[in-house]
């Protein structure tokens, strides 16, 4: 990784691992996401069934595989996959200790515990959840001491890393602030993302056993138990970054709660059982129709550029199948990247840009305290430009402009005519003889 990101520096060291065993490809990256889903997904019916019925379990077992705030971690080459996994598991080592009463069970929480919060720094605030689990189980004075000790010294020896880890709160620092567009997140963007009939579907589905409630139907086995604590997930991690980040500093990221989507699977899974009345083909029926309406999301997620709309991969691969070793590459600062920084494009597909002479890089990410590589501008890198014979520059897409040109001495374009990432090689006798066209990118080669 040229990046040093602390907040996921386990999932980075045991991708490290991982890649020891696994070639350092897209797809073998994403391959312990998806494992990782299937091992939240298995800790979802474990779950249901302890809390409520065996129906209830495998309803909300399927409900997370389909949730798309799920399937968008399952492809996605970072934490969240195992975050929401592991909070599975803690969550189950925690009632399985509270049934148990044993040291050996308590000491297993704790370990998942402080695995959690190493998977992911805001898993810290499962604590809350569990203090609410506490209450809405009705553990006995001795069992709520047991947690407490448990759960104490579970923090306890966490409490270097944790300190560590507001140390490293700057990295931070992209985050925007909080705006109007903060609730339609939270109903949406959290678990549905943008799929607006799966919302719909599931508020029907909540709706719906209000109504057989209304109508004095009896509440399936474990029902308010399973709704407590599916409530207490979702609510107390939610409403514990929103505080923080009105009042303290702004860390709110909707997919940073993806460890919470468990509890949006157990919340559906649970309606879904009382309103079936148990039925196995009513059960099937509201999960095909919940799959359904969120399939447009689905195949939104592996598009071209699903990620962000990012064009990451695109570059890579052309630069991959077009450059000669030895060839440099430059990097257009001056345009509003999506996502921010540029430095992250090479830094995606290290592999396609380690032959190529990077002319702009400053200092590596490995330098503390910085979470990318830095640039220095082309004005002051302007000997190493003229060192090279073929330059390749990374620039921001001239709507304009076709997707794909090549002649003698294409012109730059308006904004990129005015960016020194284009003056300076101009001055040096470079000239634009092909270019390509992305979604947010536009590569341009030239040589004099």
């Amino acid at each position: 990784m040229s990046q040093h990101d602390s907040a996921h520096s386990l999932y980075y060291l045991l991708m490290h691992g991982w890649f020891s065993i696994f070639p350092p490809t897209e797809f073998w990256a994403r391959v312990p996401s998806v494992l990782a889903v299937g091992l939240g997904g298995a800790g979802v019916v474990v779950l249901g069934k302890k809390l409520s019925t065996r129906a209830v379990g495998i309803s909300a077992g399927l409900f997370f595989a389909a949730l798309p705030r799920v399937t968008w971690a399952a492809i996605e080459a970072r934490p969240y996959a195992l975050a929401a996994g592991v909070a599975v598991w803690a969550t189950v080592a925690l009632l399985v200790a509270v049934e148990r009463r044993k040291v050996g069970f308590w000491a297993l929480y704790a370990a998942a515990v402080m695995l959690s919060i190493l998977v992911n720094i805001h898993l810290l605030m499962m604590v809350f959840v569990y203090l609410c689990v506490m209450v809405i189980v009705r553990v006995p004075r001795a069992v709520f001491f047991s947690w407490c000790l448990a759960t104490g010294l579970a923090l306890a020896v966490l409490l270097p890393y944790i300190q560590f880890m507001r140390s490293k709160a700057d990295q931070i620092n992209w985050i925007r602030p909080l705006d109007k567009r903060v609730l339609f997140t939270v109903v949406q963007g959290q678990y549905f993302e943008t799929a607006v009939w799966a919302v719909g579907t599931s508020v029907a589905l909540i709706a719906g056993v209000a109504v057989v409630l209304l109508l004095r139907k009896a509440a399936i086995t474990g029902f308010w138990r399973t709704i407590g604590v599916a409530a207490a997930w979702i609510i107390v991690p939610t409403a514990g970054m929103l505080l923080y980040s009105v009042f303290v500093k702004v860390i709110y990221v909707d997919r940073y709660l993806t460890f919470t989507a468990p509890a949006m699977a157990l919340l559906l899974g649970v309606c879904t059982v009382q309103i079936a009345a148990r039925s196995i083909v009513r059960i099937e029926v509201v999960l095909v129709i919940f799959a359904v309406a969120a399939l447009p999301n689905y195949v939104q997620q592996r598009g071209d550029y699903a990620k962000f709309g990012a064009d990451y991969s695109q570059v890579a691969d052309t630069i991959a199948a077009q450059s000669s070793p030895g060839d440099c590459f430059l990097l257009d600062e001056t345009v509003p990247w999506r996502p921010r920084p540029i430095r992250a494009l090479p830094a995606s597909r290290p592999e396609a840009f380690e032959d190529l002479v990077d002319v702009g890089l400053r200092e590596p990410a490995t330098v503390p305290n910085f979470l990318w590589d830095r640039n220095l501008p082309p004005e002051r890198v302007v000997d190493r430009i003229a060192a090279c014979d073929v330059l390749w520059t990374i620039a921001g897409k001239n709507p304009a402009r076709p997707d794909y040109e090549e002649g003698a001495a294409l012109a730059p374009g308006p904004r990129f005519a005015a960016s020194s990432a284009f003056t300076v090689p101009d001055a040096l006798g470079f000239q634009i003889v092909k270019r390509w066209q992305f979604n947010y990118t536009a590569l341009n080669k030239s040589v004099r």
